[in-house]
């Protein structure tokens, strides 16, 4: 299986592809067969070494693609899923805080820019038959960043209006 890592210092001449064994599944871990990502700045930025992220280290933040096996523990998703990567695995609802960032994908752990990724049940939501994987790969990090915008910094409430 094919990785995209920086590895051996940091900088975007770093960047190479890495052949890797495909994950293995833990009980509360899903396979899923990646069949579109999307680059964000933040990608980037973990590559140029802003981060320190400690190398070396798959890149990468936002992915779609299919469940190919389910751990044992793992209830809300089966084989044939089409699904999208959750940014912030441990940020699940409420407000943000500070130590849910060490499992932002691509920066406090490894990243998705790979064929295959095995996360948590918890690191992927289900998207619709009607979106695209291009399209879905490219709702984590712009999602989460709307949404915080939306509901935690400017606290939009009923009957308020927003204009985009």
């Amino acid at each position: 299986m094919r990785t995209i890592k920086v590895e051996n210092g940091y900088g975007l001449d770093r960047i190479t592809i890495t052949e890797n064994p495909v994950p293995e599944v833990g009980e509360h871990e899903v396979l899923v067969k990646v069949h579109a990502v999307s680059l964000n700045q933040l990608d980037i930025m973990v590559a140029e070494g802003i981060f320190g992220t400690p190398l070396p280290h798959v890149l990468g933040s936002d992915a779609a693609g299919v469940v190919v096996q389910v751990g044992s523990s793992v209830k809300h998703f089966a084989v044939g899923d089409r699904v999208c990567t959750h940014f912030i695995q441990d940020w699940q609802d409420g407000q943000l805080k500070a130590e849910y960032l060490k499992s932002r994908l691509g920066t406090g752990v490894n990243g998705v820019f790979a064929e295959y990724i095995s996360l948590s049940g918890q690191a992927l939501v289900k998207i619709p038959d009607s979106m695209s994987f291009t399209e879905a790969s490219t709702l984590p990090i712009a999602a989460l960043v709307a949404w915080e915008a939306v509901v935690n910094t400017i606290q939009i409430r009923p009957g308020q209006s927003l204009l985009i």
